[in-house]
């Protein structure tokens, strides 16, 4: 996968969607979701007239299969035994969980 400050990643039901945009945006992206459909907003960097949003670059192959790098940004105590970790991407990546699906983590501690 690229990364790049003017590449957006959006990941609905394990599919990838791999955009170079024209021009860079600020980020996080603004996400509005029902059940008929998800709407992305995207604030330009700069205010200037983009000629396209740009083109996809998605290779119908890719899933999120692979691991992206994530770092945990705040950790609450649920029970004695749960825990609510929050994770957020390295990179510039929208991903969309259903409430109840199954998250799959690799994580490295103390250096392995």
């Amino acid at each position: 996968m690229l990364n790049n400050s003017k590449c957006v990643t959006v990941c609905i039901d394990e599919e990838l969607y791999i955009y170079s945009l024209e021009e860079e945006v600020r980020w996080p992206c603004v996400v509005k979701i029902s059940q008929i459909k998800a709407e992305i907003k995207l604030i330009k960097q700069l205010p200037k007239l983009w000629i396209s949003l740009g083109k996809e670059i998605t290779s119908h192959e890719e899933t999120i299969s692979e691991y992206c790098r994530m770092k945990v940004v705040h950790v609450s105590v649920v029970t004695h035994d749960t825990k609510l970790i929050g994770l957020q991407y390295e990179r510039k990546i929208f991903h969309h969980m259903h409430v109840g699906h199954h998250v799959k983590l690799k994580c490295v501690t103390q250096g392995r």
